[in-house]
């Protein structure tokens, strides 16, 4: 019996060994980067929305880079300082954005939320601005400049 007891004891310290070792690499990980490791893509757009053409325009002209992914798989391993999902789909634009945010640590988030029950969602996934109804392009251009 006392084996047994022991053996347990054993496997629980190298569990917890393990695990330790696990939460050490992840914070690590999270530190901000130096600013001279600033990615390359600034900003990344998920879905089709009529104001997206628009969005990309004023980007391009004020020298902002960005890629476009139309659909919802989590974002590649790069970087982004920004993540902007503006599909029809709320759940697609949640899902987005906190993969985005687990993929990138400190990115800033915003999410188009099409019906008005997901709001509170959205807020308990800490979306860091979300919107409803009609994008106003220059508001969003706006929030874009305060953010990079």
């Amino acid at each position: 019996m006392n084996w047994f007891l022991g053996l347990a004891l054993l496997g629980v310290m190298l569990l917890g060994y393990v695990l330790m070792g696990r939460i050490d690499r992840t914070l690590s990980n999270s530190q901000p980067p130096h600013p001279a490791e600033r990615p390359a893509v600034r900003v990344l757009l998920f879905g089709q929305d009529p104001c997206r053409a628009d969005l990309e325009k004023h980007l391009a002209q004020d020298q902002i880079s960005y890629r476009s992914v139309e659909t919802p798989a989590c974002p590649g391993p790069d970087r982004y300082d920004v993540v902007l999902a503006l599909s029809d789909d709320d759940s697609a634009n949640l899902l987005f954005c906190v993969a985005a945010r687990h993929a990138c640590q400190g990115v800033r988030t915003c999410a188009r939320c099409n019906q008005v029950i997901y709001l509170a969602v959205f807020r308990q996934a800490a979306i860091d601005q979300i919107l409803s109804g009609p994008v106003d392009v220059d508001a969003l251009v706006r929030t874009v400049h305060a953010w990079l």
